[in-house]
């Protein structure tokens, strides 16, 4: 509804709901330079939440902070009685702000923590925390011997877009000796908990990792501790469909492996905001190229990201790249899928780049040539300066992770909460 119709192309439309288009729309006109910004749709978040409760109800969600560190998603998570999966001092600050007691709300989820932010943790009162090793029993033993900590098993993310199990968690054979060391260290060890990786979409994955969750609590129990929390990490997806297909069988495995005594907890990020955040981007300028251009280097190489310059195509350079919230095409696997948002009327028909329109790639606004972020599309039209592109499900691991590098700023924040039926 918001994307200029082509003879050549099919220009995708944005799905968003009327309000958060009606934001959009108005915001890129009503703009006075080419800044990005984002629309947030704080509804979208609390229905995200009604399908938690419906699809895991003895689960409680405790939000990952790092996927978007945003004061209002986290006070309206705080809101709706989430907890919340802290890192780092700065994320646990900010858990408390949105309304987190530190001893009830607040999962310091870090399996290697450092002195000074453990002893951040241990003057506020944040108890619950996890390790994965006995090096880091010793040093919870030292500084903060009240706590009590969570094991982290290592437990298949093969089928994840990011894995984690390369850098924490413990093997199962490595479990029973991180367990004596707590018990000769007076570490009270209350849970289990694991990973299977962020954007993990197999089933069977989370149900082998609930079956090494029980096999831990029984060789905790082996050694004379009864844990009582587990919890099944994050990784779940933003998409509907496809966390109820996830969420319904990781229930069935649940019931069976731990059906009582058990307080359950989770770390979904991506689940809560993905699909509450759409990105607008301004073309603040185009270039055509042709085989006749010479956009190699003296090596031949072509810039990054699979942008291949040598060929006859449509350049559209837009305000925000891959330093600022388009980073998660790096660090989360993400892809970009631009949406037309508002053509510039101020500017004529001639002033739009002719090509053909199935060759059209996208970079951000910074000197660097590893700044592209749509290699090649084939659903964007001719475009011109001064038009507004769209990136619907924007919001996870865009925000935190992006920058101000080359001194372009970070997207403005535009707020709505769409109601639902």
């Amino acid at each position: 509804m918001c994307a200029i119709a082509s003879q050549h192309v099919i220009t995708p439309t944005l799905a968003c709901p009327t309000a958060v288009h009606d934001a959009l729309v108005s915001t890129a006109r009503e703009r006075e330079d080419e800044s990005p910004f984002f629309v947030i749709d704080l509804g979208a978040v609390r229905e995200q939440h009604k399908l938690w409760r419906k699809h895991l109800p003895s689960v409680r969600p405790f939000y990952a902070v790092k996927c978007n560190p945003d004061d209002r998603i986290l006070s309206l998570l705080s809101e709706l009685g989430t907890g919340f999966d802290c890192a780092s001092v700065d994320e646990i600050q900010a858990a408390m702000r949105a309304g987190a007691c530190p001893t009830n709300d607040i999962v310091y989820a870090n399996p290697c923590k450092a002195a000074s932010h453990l002893r951040f943790a241990a003057d506020r009162g944040v108890k619950r925390m996890t390790l994965d090793c006995v090096e880091e029993v010793e040093k919870v033993a030292a500084m903060y011997p009240t706590a009590e900590c969570l094991v982290r098993l290592r437990v298949d993310d093969s089928s994840a877009l990011c894995k984690l199990g390369n850098k924490y968690g413990a093997g199962m054979d490595e479990v029973p000796h991180i367990l004596r060391a707590a018990v000769q260290r007076g570490v009270s060890v209350v849970g289990v908990c694991f990973h299977v990786g962020s954007g993990c979409n197999d089933t069977s994955a989370y149900v082998r990792a609930v079956r090494d969750a029980r096999h831990a609590v029984d060789l905790a129990a082996d050694v004379g501790i009864n844990m009582s929390v587990v919890d099944i990490g994050g990784g779940f997806p933003g998409d509907r469909d496809t966390f109820a297909g996830i969420a319904n069988v990781l229930a069935s495995a649940l019931d069976h492996e731990f059906s009582t005594g058990v307080e359950l907890i989770a770390e979904p990020g991506r689940f809560y905001v993905e699909e509450s955040h759409v990105l607008a981007v301004n073309v603040i300028g185009t270039r055509r190229v042709s085989t006749a251009d010479d956009s190699t280097d003296a090596s031949g190489d072509t810039p990054a990201m699979g942008c291949d310059t040598r060929q006859d195509h449509n350049m559209v350079f837009v305000s925000d790249g891959l330093y600022g919230c388009f980073k998660n095409l790096l660090c989360d696997h993400a892809t970009a899928k631009p949406a037309v948002l508002v053509r510039n009327e101020g500017s004529s028909d001639s002033q739009a780049l002719p090509g053909r329109p199935d060759t059209t790639s996208v970079w951000g606004p910074t000197c660097d040539g590893l700044d592209c972020i749509v290699p090649s599309t084939p659903t964007l039209p001719p475009l011109r300066t001064g038009d507004w592109l769209a990136f619907e499900r924007w919001g996870a691991y865009t925000i935190s992770t992006a920058s101000t590098f080359n001194g372009f700023p970070l997207p403005d924040k535009v707020y709505v909460d769409e109601a639902r039926a």
